[in-house]
């Protein structure tokens, strides 16, 4: 319908303006790893754990224009079909209301919509497991083969797709594993599904295998985190998380779809709640355990909460209960825009503060490009993948951030180049060292950054070039290292 449409191209444009001019830490990454795919010598990479299918589309439209620009213009385009998809999804499993509302409440999510402004993953693989829940959902009521046939390859490369956006999805196979044990799907059509999705994971999987010595092995660091992680797992943190994305508007929404009364219907429970509280619960479960947790990893399971916000409101059908309905709604939506900035999550990580340093990073990296030979690194211990993405240079994460750097130095820095030094960050090597070492001479100072040029010791000089494969380690971030 037209007004479906323009919901459409509202949440289209809403996600892509303002494009930010500076980067937040996974938006480096997922650029830099894109810019570095097939390259012998990448400058920064972490596709080694990273979820390749980002990279790899940002990759393929960097081949027609800026990769940062199609980037804002991808996540955009995801949070379209976002809404899209909430809509078929709610119309599916409740009515056309249900569906409209849910399609309502994705679309002027704050949280959403402010994280369809970065390139990270978290939007498009919420968008593709709605897609391929959608597809699934599908098959229980479709009839003909070949329809069903189609579904059943679309329910399953969307799946896939999801798993190598994020691949903690790898939790919602469990749905329709369900689906068919309960005899809501046929057998044919999922092991179909199943085909389609191996067929698509395969390429992947098999990288993996030859290049990490096992093909599981992303998938279980995402599932059960990375080790040495500087977090430690919060069984209530996503508890948190929930108010701050879906807001009181889709927790009011969710309490009149559980209230009595409020013509709920029978007997669709089994068919239709527990698979969508399967996909909610295992991967909340799942996050919930694991050591490394920001709020936006919840994203892809709110879908679930659009759809059951969006029914609860589509049945405040008589007249007082509409009347009470809409008032709350509009209460808790002045108290969200009263409190934009938490709803966004912008406080939870200091992403101003964060993306000041970024600009800063900018700035130096412009003064610094010209500088640089080809044989020259960059070293940092503080925003690395930002750091590599405006330089282009060979970036190389220094380590240890501790006091043990002075006991590994000159080792872990064993070719010339240049440092940048960000004040604020209290790691190691701190400035007063570098300022006494004739190793380092300071060439620029910008505000929260200083750049040094660095020769390496006279020593180090003197030992056996080590092999590139070795000097390279820029292109892999620390074991458990994740500061922002």
């Amino acid at each position: 319908m037209p007004w479906i449409a323009g919901l459409i191209l509202l949440a289209f444009f809403a996600a892509l303006f303002p494009i930010p001019k500076a980067l937040l830490w996974d938006e480096a990454v997922y650029l830099s790893t894109a810019e570095n795919l097939g390259k012998a010598a990448p400058y920064y990479s972490e596709i080694s754990h990273r979820p390749p299918l980002l990279p790899l589309l940002l990759r393929l439209g960097g081949s027609v224009m800026r990769i940062d620009t199609f980037g804002h213009l991808l996540s955009a385009a995801f949070i379209a079909a976002g809404v899209l998809v909430m809509y078929l999804l709610g119309r599916r499993l409740f009515n056309r209301t249900a569906g409209l509302i849910s399609a309502v409440l994705m679309a002027a999510c704050p949280f959403l919509l402010h994280f369809s402004h970065k390139v990270m993953t978290d939007v498009p693989a919420a968008v593709l497991a709605a897609a391929s829940m959608l597809c699934f959902f599908e098959l229980a009521g479709e009839e003909d083969e070949e329809p069903r046939r189609i579904t059943a390859i679309a329910a399953g490369v969307l799946l896939a797709a999801a798993v190598l956006m994020r691949f903690v999805l790898g939790t919602l196979f469990v749905v329709p594993v369900y689906l068919v044990l309960l005899n809501r799907v046929a057998f044919r059509p999922v092991l179909i599904a199943a085909g389609a999705a191996l067929a698509t994971l395969a390429p992947y999987l098999l990288w993996a295998q030859i290049r990490q010595g096992g093909a599981w092995k992303p998938f279980a660091a995402a599932m059960f985190g990375e080790g040495g992680s500087e977090k430690v797992a919060d069984p209530l943190y996503y508890f948190v998380a929930l108010f701050m994305i879906a807001g009181p508007v889709v927790l009011a929404g969710i309490a009149f779809y559980l209230a009595p009364g409020m013509g709920r219907r029978r007997g669709d429970n089994v068919g239709r709640d527990i698979p969508l509280l399967l996909w909610f619960g295992v991967l909340f479960v799942c996050l919930s355990l694991s050591q490394q947790q920001e709020t936006r990893y919840l994203i892809p399971a709110v879908p679930v909460l659009f759809l059951y916000a969006g029914a609860g409101y589509a049945r405040c059908t008589r007249r007082h209960v509409a009347i009470a309905a809409t008032a709350i709604a509009l209460i808790a939506c002045g108290y969200q825009v009263a409190h934009l900035q938490y709803f966004r999550g912008m406080q939870e990580l200091g992403e101003p503060q964060l993306l000041a340093y970024s600009e800063r990073t900018r700035e130096a990296a412009d003064f610094l490009r010209p500088q640089l030979h080809a044989t020259d690194v960059v070293y940092t211990s503080s925003l690395y993948p930002i750091v590599a993405w405006y330089s282009k240079a060979n970036t190389v994460a220094l380590w240890p951030w501790t006091d043990e750097f002075y006991a590994e130095y000159p080792k872990n820095m064993k070719r010339d180049g240049y440092l940048v030094f960000y004040k604020g960050f209290g790691k190691e090597p701190n400035q007063d060292w570098l300022d006494h070492r004739l190793e380092f001479r300071k060439v620029k100072e910008f505000p929260d950054v200083t750049i040094y040029a660095y020769s390496i010791p006279v020593p180090l000089r003197s030992e056996p070039e080590s092999a590139e494969g070795a000097d390279r380690v820029g292109a892999e971030r620390p074991a458990g290292a994740r500061n922002r």
